[in-house]
């Protein structure tokens, strides 16, 4: 019997498949980095935009205060598991646009990176 857990992601063909718990929270994180602070008042945890762009502008490696929001936007929508363990200063992108690495662990200490670029 075919079974399929959560979290899903729609494949190119259209049919569903089961994503990596990292990949989906770095997806989430990515969407969090695009969003402002004002898209959803209710949820003004959830738009990091400008977090970002603020320490895209800062001539600083690591960032904890980003790392902390991040976190806490994690935990607002459920999110256990996984923690970010640390954000630092990437490269520039081809778009021009600063990126951040980002340090993952989930609860059995397994890491993860993932690149997240500001907007």
């Amino acid at each position: 019997m075919l079974s399929t857990g959560l979290p899903l992601r729609v494949t190119p063909d259209g049919k569903l498949a089961q994503q990596d718990s990292f990949d989906a929270v770095l997806g989430l994180i990515k969407a969090m980095a695009g969003t402002t602070a004002t898209t959803w008042p209710h949820a003004r945890w959830f738009g990091l935009l400008e977090q970002f762009n603020e320490a895209a502008r800062r001539e600083k490696q690591d960032h904890e205060n980003l790392k902390d929001a991040i976190n806490a936007g994690l935990g607002e929508l459920g999110v256990a598991d996984i923690r970010v363990q640390s954000v630092t200063t990437g490269t520039i992108d081809g778009h021009g646009r600063r990126t951040f690495q980002i340090t993952m662990v989930d609860g059995r200490g397994e890491a993860r990176f993932g690149q997240v670029a500001a907007a």
